[in-house]
């Protein structure tokens, strides 16, 4: 396939099967893809959210696979609620752990 040819092909299966991965990780899930799969079966969309980038799979099976092979790095939650942060504010302003 011509590099046209596979953009046209991959944006008529995207946005697919979608995994957020850390930033840190990005060469990692790069690598991943790289190995198990055709460069268009896979894309990857850098900074969609602060130290995230996100991975698009035309297969749900590689994306689920890709997402068990990252483990704690894909897909993490994300919590605004105080109650769930693992840090808080003191009274003078300085961010602590819990």
């Amino acid at each position: 396939m011509t590099p046209q040819e596979i953009f046209d092909y991959k944006n008529k299966w995207k946005p697919g099967y979608t995994v957020r991965l850390h930033s840190d990780y990005e060469d990692r899930g790069k690598d991943w893809c790289k190995r198990a799969l055709e460069n268009y079966q896979w894309d990857m969309v850098k900074w969609t959210d602060v130290y995230e980038h996100t991975f698009h799979f035309e297969n749900v099976i590689a994306g689920q696979n890709f997402e068990m092979e990252m483990g704690y790095y894909a897909n993490q939650k994300k919590s605004l609620d105080p109650d769930k942060r693992s840090w808080y504010y003191n009274g003078d302003g300085t961010k602590r752990r819990k």
